[in-house]
């Protein structure tokens, strides 16, 4: 899902802490998604998929 996120948020041309701010998460966080080193909660994908503009869907498929 780390790999997901991080394409998508290259995709907007956003870097890490701009993600961090749409989504009310830390940068730091954000950085331990996208290296698969962090469990996340649905909470956290809500806001993720809200911030990115994408169907929650498209961040948990395969």
């Amino acid at each position: 899902m780390g790999s997901r996120v991080q394409d998508l948020r290259k995709g907007r041309s956003w870097n890490q802490e701009q993600l961090a701010q749409a989504s009310s998460l830390d940068r730091t966080y954000i950085s331990a998604v996208e290296n698969g080193k962090q469990n996340l909660t649905i909470g956290v994908v809500l806001k993720l998929a809200e911030a990115l503009e994408v169907p929650i869907g498209q961040l948990l498929s395969d």
